[in-house]
Parts: structure tokens; sequence; C-alpha cells
């Protein structure tokens, strides 16, 4: 476990407590379901896509639970989590996925209109938020250790998030391992 996986070590501390409840749902998943299904999506990420630290993940959906568990792979494997702003239009998305230059794009299918997955020579691979919600779903109760191969420091960045652009498009803001550790004291 690397010093910044914090789901690996909720889930030693409190394994049963409650991590997540929906809020449209009576779904709740507990800090040992959610860290089960943060690492085989690490070993999906890393092993079966190919992502490596410092890749960027981008994520256009409406927030859910697999918000959670892609956020918690990030921490583990080292990649960037750029959760982008659904409401936003095709342009801008556009201009942010050219400024952040994501591996991979997970995307809802109601927002599928607002990119492009079948570009010719496109550098990301896209994935339906769908796949990833019956993945995490399918993942949570099947216990699993990952171990990252790459090691992590406090200035590695964890997600970008982009300012709001009142003076021209938005620009990302980079969090770093440190920065959320000391926003979360």
């Amino acid at each position: 476990m690397n010093r910044f996986d914090w789901m690996s070590r909720w889930a030693d501390y409190s394994p049963e407590k409650v991590a997540i409840k929906e809020i449209d749902g009576d779904r709740r998943i507990t800090y040992r379901q959610l860290n089960n299904a943060a690492n085989r999506l690490a070993v999906r990420l890393t092993g079966e896509m190919g992502l490596k630290k410092g890749d960027r993940v981008a994520i256009l959906a409406e927030n859910g639970l697999p918000h959670f568990v892609l956020f918690s792979a990030a921490q583990k494997t080292g990649l960037i989590l750029v959760p982008l702003n659904f409401r936003l239009t095709a342009r801008e998305i556009g201009g942010l996925l050219d400024d952040c230059r994501p591996a991979l794009i997970v995307v809802e299918a109601k927002f599928t209109n607002l990119i492009d997955c079948n570009t010719p020579g496109a550098k990301q691979q896209c994935w339906h938020y769908e796949s990833l919600r019956q993945f995490c779903e399918t993942a949570a109760d099947q216990p699993f250790r990952f171990l990252s191969p790459t090691e992590l420091r406090e200035d590695d960045p964890v997600f970008i998030l982009y300012t709001s652009g009142t003076t021209g498009f938005p620009k990302g803001a980079l969090y770093t391992h440190r920065m959320l550790f000391w926003n979360s004291v």
C-alpha cells in the first residue's frame, strides 16, 4: 500500500462502515467494498488498458459511485483524474480535452454528443460510464489487493480541476497528494 492510498487505510480500519450511500436509491457501499472495487479498477486501468503514472483520465458524467472508485484507483496508481463539467458546451469541453490530453475519457451515454470518441488518430480511449458502473458493482464484493508498482510522492498530481474561465477558457488547477491531504485535515 502506498502512503497516499487512503481507501486501503480506511478499509483496514473500518471495513464494514458505510463509506457512501447513494442519494437516489438504497445502495450503500462499505469501505471494504469501495476498496475492493478500486483495487480491481486500478489493475484494469494499468494492466488491461495500459495506463501509467501521470496519464490523465477525464470523466464526463453526473456524480455517482463510480467517481469515488475511479478517484481512489487514481490515488493508488498515480493516474491524474480530470472531472469535466457536463454543463459545458461541446466546444468548451473540447478545449479542456485539448488542454489536458487524457489517455482515457469516461463518458456517460447522455453526454456522448459533447465529445467525439471516434476521431481517426485520437490519442485517447473512451470508456462508457455505464460499463464502469457495472464493473464497480461486480468488483465491490470480490476481495483483491493492489500493490502499486509505482512509487508515489507527495508532490505528484492526483487531479486537475478547471477554473471558471472568466477571462477566456478555463485553466487547469493541479492538485497534488499533499494538497489533498492538507485540504482534508
